[in-house]
């Protein structure tokens, strides 16, 4: 299955779109975050959320995912914190994330990537291409 996705997430048509940085931001919730990350704002989101509501339905169907009927949701998330954060740190990091100021400028965002969880080397996220997929097969 995973080459198969591979090979659809290669086959996207994919023009290079600039990103804004619009606030900062506690997903999914304030009350129980897993992921600080910055919404992407002005017409790199408006770009991003038909890209991904165009591929999304197709590309959780080759994998027998659950459907995500949310509308899409482009955000660049920065950091992670801790499964289980205590209350005291979770506020602390919320503090924070309402004191950040978007970086000014753009980035540009040029290719897509797919990605797979990947905890059991202590990083979150490996990306996945052919040599990954050797490896896994």
């Amino acid at each position: 299955m995973a080459p198969r996705l591979l090979d659809e997430v290669e086959a996207i048509e994919f023009a290079p779109v600039s990103l804004r940085f619009g606030r900062l931001v506690a997903l999914p919730s304030r009350r129980r975050p897993s992921a600080i990350s910055f919404e992407v704002v002005g017409p790199g989101h408006g770009a991003l959320s038909e890209l991904i509501a165009s591929h999304r339905d197709r590309l959780i169907d080759l994998v027998e995912g659950r459907p995500d009927t949310r509308p899409p949701y482009p955000h660049v998330t920065v950091a992670r914190p801790p499964r289980r954060t205590p209350a005291d740190l979770r506020r602390r990091i919320l503090s924070w994330v309402d004191g950040v100021t978007p970086p000014a400028g753009e980035v540009e965002a040029d290719q897509l990537v797919l990605f797979r969880s990947n905890r059991h080397d202590g990083r979150l996220f490996q990306r996945v291409d052919r040599e990954l997929l050797g490896q896994l097969g």
